[in-house]
């Protein structure tokens, strides 16, 4: 009996393994201008380096964070990236005379033009579901460390795809509505909730809602509920915000949009 449960316990984790889509980096800095990277809020290198590959990213969106050493400061720039699955984003650190700029230089098939260096290492996140319905993420480093970080079921009950890890916090949250409450014309509300929204990183779907009810205009909503989509943790509730619209036509346009938009 315990033979035939591992076995099945090894085949179903063969089945998760084959139906996962990988992903690579790249990350190289002009001047050879050292830095740090977290990734999903994991570091990736204790030390400072110039250039780091990785292998074995899950496709999907994920939250970088790159601490870089310059005349002695360190300079912090954070983004969310979407990486395509068998494929290889190639990030560039663009140095200027008082700061750092990083931009997608290119996204080439995966495996294609490794650069060989000392530097190089494989960089390996395995995401599952627990018994429980609560996500549970192992990082393996270029140390060979694991950290297995506690559950947290953040929408309870829910056991669907996720698209980012953690949402804001409900003090947070409070904060954002209120500073978006506190603009008097939509544009401004608008230009608001999306920097909110990116630097922020991540939001439940019934805190996406509360936010568009804030809008008067269904085109304003449309507009932010496209954006924020890719900020979503629950993405599987994502239907909830469909309740803030007036107009069918736009629950329609915003379906449209997230089909071409597959997590």
């Amino acid at each position: 009996m315990r033979k035939t449960t591992l076995l099945l316990l090894f085949l179903l984790s063969f089945q998760m393994f084959r139906a996962q889509a990988w992903s690579g980096l790249r990350v190289a800095s002009q001047e050879n201008l050292p830095f740090r990277l977290y990734i999903d809020n994991y570091p990736v290198n204790t030390g400072y380096l110039d250039f780091i590959y990785l292998s074995g990213i899950p496709s999907g969106y994920h939250r970088l964070e790159f601490h870089f050493l310059k005349d002695n400061r360190e300079i912090t720039l954070t983004d969310r990236i979407y990486f395509p699955p068998d494929s290889e984003v190639i990030l560039v650190a663009e140095v200027t005379n008082h700061d750092v700029n990083l931009y997608v230089s290119e996204i080439v098939p995966l495996g294609s033009g490794i650069y060989e260096g000392n530097a190089s290492f494989s960089w390996n996140t395995v995401t599952g579901t627990a018994p429980n319905g609560r996500v549970q993420v192992i990082v393996h480093n270029e140390n060979n460390v694991v950290h297995n970080t506690p559950a947290h079921a953040y929408v309870p009950g829910y056991t669907g795809a996720i698209g980012c890890v953690p949402p804001v916090s409900p003090g947070r949250f409070q904060q954002m509505l209120r500073a978006i409450k506190n603009k008097s014309f939509s544009d401004e509300k608008l230009a608001l909730a999306k920097q909110i929204i990116r630097f922020n990183d991540c939001l439940t779907s019934a805190q996406l809602l509360e936010i568009l009810r804030l809008f008067s205009f269904d085109d304003d909503k449309l507009e932010l509920a496209k954006f924020a989509y890719h900020y979503i943790y629950d993405l599987e509730n994502f239907y909830l915000v469909n309740e803030a619209f007036d107009f069918d036509s736009n629950v329609e346009e915003l379906n449209r949009y997230i089909m071409s938009h597959p997590y």
